[in-house]
């Protein structure tokens, strides 16, 4: 089975060297991985690094993540302009909006013109765009419908409720992707929104280095088969920082939330990405 990681984050430090991380997930199927980036300079730079590094398996996305608003330059958006254009199989990536807990310092109308811009920039320049969107499910909706955003759009790391879910699917270029951060829901509300989900518009990432698999007993009772799943993530070592070797069990997951076999998933998964991220000519991991 042929896997793609719809988002993550192979610059972060966390996950140590790039050519270990990429091959250990191309081991367990993972061939393609979009890249993210969250700010100017450094971090951006370093997906792009990545990115030419390992070209065929990387797909580099640069953006302005919400939680870094504060620490924008006057210049940010002229930036990652000259970056997607210097980049032309880049997305747009990591925007977006977040009103929790850990959301940025920022005032909210400073949150909304970012993303704003953001998205009309991916439209412009014809990109896919990664969305990071907490407990600002509504608004997300209210700014891709008043923009008339068209371009493909990844609703990354998505734990929203059904109503809203079904809502933004109503939009044709909207994907749902989903990683670990499912599990911090109760599956008697996980579950639903999953089904809630078509085929042909689902994605799967890992998230990492953050987006851990942490199935409680109140998963494993509602889908036994998983029962082995937390022994087998421990004896991967993914219980502490998540790599994008973890896909096959997030797929095992989505699979029995959906009654249907893991290869049908991953390849419906795998060609959707593909499609989103403009991959389709390319061979995978080297």
């Amino acid at each position: 089975m042929q896997l793609f990681d719809a988002h993550c984050h192979l610059q972060d430090e966390r996950l140590g060297t790039l050519q270990d991380v990429v091959q250990e997930a191309a081991s367990k199927g993972v061939q393609q991985l979009a890249c993210n980036g969250c700010w100017a300079g450094d971090d951006w730079a370093r997906v792009a690094a990545a990115a030419a590094e390992h070209p065929a398996a990387i797909v580099p996305n640069f953006g302005l993540h919400p939680w870094w608003l504060a620490q924008r330059s006057p210049g940010w958006l002229q930036q990652l302009r000259e970056m997607l254009v210097a980049y032309p199989r880049a997305g747009l990536g990591e925007c977006g909006l977040d009103r929790g807990p850990r959301g940025p310092a920022v005032e909210w109308a400073v949150q909304l013109e970012a993303f704003e811009q953001q998205l009309q920039l991916a439209q412009e320049l014809l990109r896919p765009v990664s969305i990071h969107c907490v407990k600002a499910y509504g608004a997300v909706n209210d700014v891709l419908r008043r923009l008339n955003i068209t371009v493909p759009v990844v609703l990354h790391s998505w734990t929203g409720a059904v109503e809203m879910t079904t809502t933004l699917l109503q939009l044709p270029n909207v994907h749902v992707s989903l990683s670990g951060h499912i599990t911090k829901l109760a599956p008697h509300k996980a579950v639903p929104m999953i089904r809630a989900v078509p085929l042909e518009r689902l994605l799967l990432e890992s998230d990492s280095p953050d987006g851990l698999l942490q199935l409680s007993p109140a998963w494993l009772a509602e889908l036994p088969s998983l029962r082995s799943l937390p022994q087998q993530l421990a004896d991967a070592g993914l219980l502490e920082v998540n790599r994008p070797c973890v896909l096959p069990w997030t797929l095992q997951l989505v699979a029995a939330a959906l009654c249907k076999p893991a290869e049908e998933v991953a390849g419906a998964t795998y060609a959707n990405a593909q499609r989103v991220f403009r991959t389709s000519g390319s061979s995978g991991m080297t």
